[in-house]
């Protein structure tokens, strides 16, 4: 049954098409903040279990039940990690292109459940169960991208209950013409609970799951949880085949009782216990030279310059600097 991709995981179909996939598969449906195939270090996240979809002209919706995988020691032999569970149901659905004059528009409501016997928060590593409620808006509204999700997170960590919730948003508005190439400002806006992981009593840390952390910080040194940024961004295309991207973050914590975390969810040893809410500025900056339609370059630089609550526990300014080759056959 013929059908066309226009965006990742959202199609149009002239009739519903199911299908199951069962094995070995990687699983990146839903925001970038909290579910992708982690391919910054070069060593992509994947599961083993089963996944099964059902695609209309207008909407879709699937069910998965999954298990993590961990590394082996040599090729092909990456066992099942039993520890890790991961399943739920997604879905989109598409909003009708006249809803705000001309649209291409999607909501994508999910629910994640994951499992983790070995989830450390503070000084402890416990058994949690935890839920993800969400729903996520994205999409263009004439010369308007538009990106925003939010999800709350209930469960059981160590026998302690679960409240947690995440927002996401980014936003950019194309001067001119809405090209690949256009000139671009926008701003984004993050917010992720915490609180509790040094404590007793409900546990109010937000779980990244396997994210992107990138989309926080190049350096992977701040990630959502116990988290509050908001950057200004432009992107423009100063030579053929050329696209920057910059950006200005300010990072905040919500619980000054609580850690600061980084991109992978480790807590920087001795934040909980400095006072303040200023944690860094990120200065950031993305260039990708398209050389051919099958090789590209990425420049990735971005500068930290530390905020009250790092120098306080001991930390400073760190630069990160990166290039990626990208070659498609």
């Amino acid at each position: 049954m013929a059908c066309f991709y226009s965006a990742p995981l959202a199609c149009f179909c002239s009739a519903v098409d199911t299908g199951i996939r069962v094995g070995r598969q990687d699983f990146q449906d839903g925001p970038i903040q909290l579910v992708s195939i982690q391919e910054n270090p070069n060593i992509r996240i994947t599961f083993d279990g089963v996944r099964a979809y059902a695609t209309g002209r207008r909407a879709r919706i699937g069910v998965f039940d999954l298990h993590y995988t961990r590394l082996g020691l040599d090729a092909f032999d990456d066992p099942t990690d039993k520890s890790r569970r991961f399943s739920g149901v997604t879905g989109s659905v598409v909003v009708p292109t006249n809803a705000f004059g001309s649209s291409k528009l999607y909501v994508d409501p999910f629910f994640y459940y994951l499992r983790n016997r070995n989830q450390r928060w503070g000084a402890t590593v416990a058994r949690e169960e935890r839920r993800f409620w969400g729903v996520r808006l994205w999409g263009d509204i004439g010369p308007i991208n538009v990106d925003v999700s939010a999800n709350h997170q209930s469960g059981t960590y160590d026998g302690r209950a679960v409240s947690a919730y995440q927002i996401f948003a980014a936003q950019t508005f194309a001067l001119g013409k809405p090209t690949p190439t256009a000139t671009r400002i926008g701003w984004r806006a993050d917010f992720g609970s915490g609180g509790g992981a040094f404590g007793t009593g409900t546990l109010h840390n937000a779980s990244q799951l396997f994210g992107t952390a990138p989309y926080f910080s190049y350096g992977i040194f701040v990630g959502p949880t116990n988290y509050l940024d908001v950057a200004p961004t432009v992107s423009f295309t100063p030579l053929k085949g050329v696209r920057v991207l910059t950006e200005l973050a300010f990072v905040w914590r919500n619980d000054e009782h609580d850690a600061v975390y980084s991109g992978v969810g480790n807590a920087y040893a001795g934040t909980q216990n400095v006072a303040g809410h200023d944690v860094a500025q990120l200065g950031r900056l993305n260039a990708v030279w398209s050389a051919t339609p099958n090789l590209s370059f990425t420049l990735r630089a971005e500068y930290l310059r530390a905020g009250n609550v790092l120098t306080r526990a001991g930390y400073a300014d760190s630069l990160f600097t990166g290039v990626w080759t990208t070659f498609r056959f």
